[in-house]
């Protein structure tokens, strides 16, 4: 995950699993690199990395046949191959469990697109249908 402590420097936090967000270059040493042109700007590529909070249930959209959902420890950022759901009033131990379920995993793969890396589109993955038991029930796991 990552993090900008001032307006130039940011910092990378390893708590979470590395799939979350691949590592970036070094900021203070970006403008020497030769990969200037690949990885762009600190701040492009902060741009396309997505806020979640602590408590979000972070779902990897690549290879959903992975099985990759945690409960985020801390805020952060991710890339946009990441799901970053808050479900509100929902036990998120709960939604993690669901979203591992083999119920969850066989939907997510039947309709994934891609061959060589399949991805869960966000709007089908947003849209999934979600069993609700009462909040105790939900605690049970």
């Amino acid at each position: 995950i990552y993090s900008r402590t001032t307006t130039s420097h940011y910092q990378c936090s390893r708590s979470l699993p590395s799939w979350i967000a691949p590592p970036l270059p070094n900021p203070k040493t970006l403008e020497q690199d030769h990969d200037v042109e690949h990885y762009g700007s600190i701040d492009e590529i902060f741009r396309e990395l997505l806020a979640f909070y602590k408590g979000n249930v972070l779902y990897s959209k690549l290879r959903p046949y992975l099985n990759k959902v945690i409960v985020a420890d801390e805020d952060g950022a991710c890339t946009t191959e990441i799901l970053a759901f808050d479900f509100g009033l929902i036990y998120n131990k709960y939604a993690q469990a669901y979203l591992m379920s083999p119920f969850f995993v066989d939907y997510a793969n039947s309709d994934s697109y891609g061959i060589k890396m399949p991805r869960l589109g966000s709007k089908r993955g947003n849209n999934a249908l979600f069993p609700l038991p009462p909040f105790k029930e939900q605690q049970l796991h």
